[in-house]
């Protein structure tokens, strides 16, 4: 082997590289086409040989060739050249151009190894894979100097670690490490830091995985990894855990290693917490304070950020993170509603966006938009429409049905698929339910309708599902092909219907009708009827007990008669307990409104006055950001950006604040309403049948527990709608 230059105490091999086309490609592509190949090859090329630390002495390019692959002027040249120069490869991901010149094979081979070097043919998929196979040996050498105590799932099986997890600090009971204050007078000196244990956090941003492949993904990673690494090894700290998040957004505060990672300081086993950037780590300006500027100084752990320099150690960072982490906020909000704002539009263009199809239907594999039956599945949803709709079955009986047949619901489905489906286990949607049946029957999906956008969040930061009205859903007509004939649905829904009606006491609402709670579950009491002695008796009972599957002992019904009596009775105490108050001049607004409503009353003033003091420091904010744009401190696109979110925030606190000063003139109101409170009790001498109007004006809800066999007996608290 002959010498070549040194890279440290290392002999670079000496290469040099040839990249040509077939002569079908010649032929195919066009003038720019051709130079576009030529050069994507040679970057591939010259990536391969500086990932190999290879020395390129030279680099050998021929297209446009037809015919005779031998007359190839480079390839002619590379070969007589090779003799003034000591080369030990000769590179080429063009196989097809050796294959071409097969006659003259074994001439280029015996006359390259006079020169001590040797034909190395490189296929792009080979090239891909070599590239990768030494980006991940580099990883590794890099973590061997690392004393690991823990490294995430998704990083051993990217590199085909042998590690195994130690997680007792994720144990409640593991003892805490008590570290000594925040002194900054100890870091004053990087030297200081020599040794000091770091972790790293790498994030795969939800963003990132929708511009990239797979392969680029893993690479994105990589990156990351290899940039902290070597950043931990040029700084001398111990690298001890390696936490990665991948597909969460930097404001999900749900990231299970990001949690770990908190824990992993919590417990004391780092000095040092290392990302690439600051936002990687949280977007989260609530996280930013309450770790980075508040617990991680609290525990002696410093905060570093590479590439946008955020470093708690230094002086006057502070304000650049704060700032940094506003800005993130910013992006977040405005990315939010961009990303709503498309959704809005793919729905009213009849575009289907949910993650799964629903039951009975499959994504088009030609696009992902489009709904196409699924052919098992939709035979399913025809039967359940049939078993209704025409052989009288209900709900019960069609789940009996359904598990006698050994027939999987929509959850086992899926997962069936490969998909990796999620399912809510109070709502039981893992098994067929009376949910699950009725979701099926009253989807207009079936009949190739899309009625999307039902459900919304109230921002970006908080994830609580809010069910809209109908009126507000997003409906587009014959979108898809319909599982169900028009017959059958509209057969169905009437159907629906009259039974609705049925169980409404003949279209007449029952008197307790939203007003019966379940003291153990706190579902609503259904109402339910039942023969007695020829007559038909109205009962209620726990709604949750009428479910196959449930968690409630509140299992025994009442009768709306006993209730009646019962309610009857506590209502007269009321109006014969206010009279004697009356009397007695002990009646004040105090005992009418209760204790805890005036507690409402303070805490509401003391809010608003907070409120009141946020809105004046905003105008402060603004007014000095329009001075700093005058004296040219920030520029107009930053002072836009600005004024855009206060201006948000300010409209935020305002509608706040005229929601208290409601809430407040209500309470004012009920006071000078003193009266009416009499008149309501004076009205009433006593009560002998308790109607749905004596309900509505005394009873805000009723309690119920469940029945005591030792007392016979059981709790039913009332509350009332004035308290004395």
């Amino acid at each position: 082997m002959s010498l070549s230059k040194k890279d440290g105490d290392v002999l670079m091999e000496k290469v040099v590289l040839y990249i040509g086309l077939t002569d079908e490609e010649n032929k195919a592509l066009s003038t720019e086409e051709i130079e576009s190949i030529l050069s994507k090859r040679t970057t591939e090329l010259l990536d391969y040989a500086n990932e190999l630390k290879y020395d390129v002495c030279g680099i050998y390019k021929d297209g446009y060739y037809i015919g005779d692959e031998t007359n190839r002027v480079n390839l002619n040249k590379m070969v007589s050249e090779l003799k003034d120069k000591s080369i030990n490869f000769v590179l080429t991901t063009y196989k097809e151009v050796i294959s071409a010149v097969n006659e003259r094979l074994e001439d280029f081979t015996n006359e390259i190894s006079k020169f001590s070097a040797k034909l190395k043919v490189i296929s792009e998929l080979k090239l891909e894979d070599t590239i990768a196979s030494r980006r991940n040996q580099q990883l590794k050498e890099l973590m061997d100097d690392c004393k690991l105590e823990y490294v995430s799932p998704s990083i051993i099986n990217l590199l085909n670690l042998d590690i195994k997890n130690d997680e007792q600090f994720l144990n409640p009971d593991f003892e805490v490490k008590k570290r000594s204050a925040y002194v900054r007078e100890i870091y004053n000196s990087e030297y200081s830091w020599y040794g000091k244990n770091v972790i790293l956090y790498v994030r795969l941003s939800e963003e990132d995985k929708d511009k990239k492949t797979p392969e680029e993904l893993s690479e994105s990673i990589k990156n990351q990894l290899s940039m902290l690494l070597k950043h931990a090894k040029a700084n001398r700290w111990i690298v001890v855990a390696i936490f990665c998040d991948e597909d969460y957004s930097g404001v999900d505060n749900d990231r299970p290693e990001y949690n770990k990672c908190l824990r992993f300081c919590e417990v004391g086993k780092t000095d040092i917490v290392l990302c690439k950037m600051q936002s990687r780590f949280t977007r989260d300006m609530e996280h930013v304070e309450k770790y980075i500027h508040g617990l991680f100084p609290q525990w002696g752990i410093r905060f570093v950020g590479k590439v946008d320099n955020a470093d708690t150690v230094v002086k006057g960072n502070k304000k650049s993170r704060q700032i940094n982490g506003l800005i993130n906020e910013w992006y977040l909000e405005d990315l939010s509603e961009n990303i709503r704002d498309v959704f809005r539009d793919k729905h009213a263009n009849g575009q289907f966006t949910g993650p799964f199809a629903p039951y009975g239907y499959k994504k088009d594999p030609e696009d992902k938009n489009h709904l196409i039956p699924d052919p098992v599945a939709s035979v399913v949803v025809k039967k359940i429409f049939e078993l209704y709709a025409y052989e009288g079955y209900g709900l019960y009986k069609i789940i009996k049905y359904l598990k006698e047949h050994s027939i999987m619901c929509p959850y086992e489905y899926k997962v069936a698929q490969g998909l990796e489906a999620k399912y809510n286990k109070e709502s039981k949607e893992h098994v067929w339910s009376r949910t699950s049946v009725r979701r099926i029957l009253n989807d207009v999906v079936y009949i190739g309708h899309l009625a999307q956008s039902r459900t919304t969040t109230p921002s970006y930061k908080n994830k609580k599902v809010i069910y809209l009205p109908k009126e507000q859903w997003i409906v587009c007509k014959n979108t898809h092909e319909p599982i169900i004939d028009m017959n059958t649905w509209n057969k169905t829904q009437e159907m629906i219907e009259n039974k609705a009606r049925c169980c409404k006491a003949h279209g007449v609402k029952s008197k307790y009708s939203g007003i019966i709670e379940c003291n153990c579950c706190h579902k609503n009491f259904k109402k339910i009827s039942a023969p007695k002695d020829n007559k038909e008796a109205e009962y209620f009972r726990c709604a949750e007990i009428c479910k196959p599957y449930h968690d409630c002992n509140n299992t025994r019904s009442v009768r709306t008669d006993a209730l009646d009596e019962i309610l009857c009775e506590r209502i007269n105490e009321r109006i014969k307990k206010y009279k004697d108050l009356s009397v007695m001049n002990k009646i004040n607004i105090k005992e009418i409104l209760g204790s805890d409503k005036n507690n409402q009353i303070e805490a509401l003033r003391i809010e608003k006055k907070d409120i009141e003091k946020k809105i004046a420091q905003k105008d402060n904010i603004y007014q000095g950001m329009y001075e700093d744009l005058k004296t040219g401190i920030i520029d107009y696109d930053e002072y836009k950006i600005f004024k855009e979110n206060f201006k948000n925030e300010k409209i935020a606190l305002t509608s706040r604040l005229e929601v208290i000063d409601n809430q407040l003139k209500e309470f004012d109101q009920a006071e000078n309403n003193f009266e009416e409170v009499g008149k309501l009790y004076k009205k009433y001498s006593s009560i002998k049948e308790v109607t749905r109007e004596i309900i509505n004006e005394f009873v805000e809800r009723i309690y119920i527990g469940s029945y005591d066999k030792t007392t016979n007996s059981r709790d039913i608290h009332i509350k009332w709608r004035y308290q004395f």
